[in-house]
């Protein structure tokens, strides 16, 4: 019979696994992360952990998604300590800095190498469709910083920044060395338009 595990323990066992997990995949990838890994990382018996996840995978994802929103949560406070009115310039530093921290967590590495889109095909359907139909955390950006847009333009520039994040999967076929400051560029004028008011796309 399964060890009963007090609600504590759960914490603590499910902490010492995205920790591990975090590691592993920071140092080796998420293809080279495997089970043995991951339990001897956390300390506890292989067995334990399938009472807990079912597969490297959903743990995997669950750090990932952990990541997603501590980024999500560092801009929307940066956002709310800019002060009115906010100029593109400020905005456009608040968005690069959000960059900068998802690059700092290693997140476009496993983006650039395609092992985050092997590891969305291993998910079960629902867990991805529940992510893809929840823009709820992308979604309030765009609120804080546009009240007044319809939910359309909030759509609209979720997807464009979206796009310029997934940009820095090519920055060697972009150039290295212009990289940043092409980034820059585009997410000034993605900014000037926003706080212009004029959300037509063309």
């Amino acid at each position: 019979m399964p060890k009963a595990f007090s609600e504590k323990e759960r914490r603590e066992i499910v902490q010492a696994l995205k920790s591990a997990a975090a590691e592993s995949i920071a140092t080796v990838g998420i293809k080279k992360t495997t089970v043995d890994d991951l339990v001897t990382r956390a300390r506890i018996p292989k067995g334990t952990f399938y009472l807990f996840y079912a597969s490297k995978e959903l743990l995997i994802y669950d750090v990932l998604m952990d990541i997603h929103i501590e980024v999500h949560s560092k801009m929307a406070e940066m956002i709310q300590s800019l002060h009115a009115p906010v100029s593109a310039d400020d905005l456009a530093h608040v968005i690069l800095e959000g960059f900068a921290i998802t690059r700092q967590t290693g997140l476009h590495r496993l983006m650039v190498s395609g092992e985050i889109d092997a590891l969305v095909r291993k998910l079960p359907d629902e867990m991805v469709k529940a992510h893809q139909s929840n823009p709820e955390g992308d979604l309030f950006l765009m609120r804080q910083l546009m009240p007044d847009a319809s939910e359309a333009d909030w759509m609209m520039y979720s997807g464009a920044f979206t796009a310029l994040f997934f940009s820095m999967c090519y920055q060697r076929e972009i150039g290295a060395e212009i990289f940043d400051d092409s980034l820059a560029l585009l997410v000034k004028g993605l900014c000037i338009q926003m706080i212009g008011g004029n959300h037509d796309p063309y």
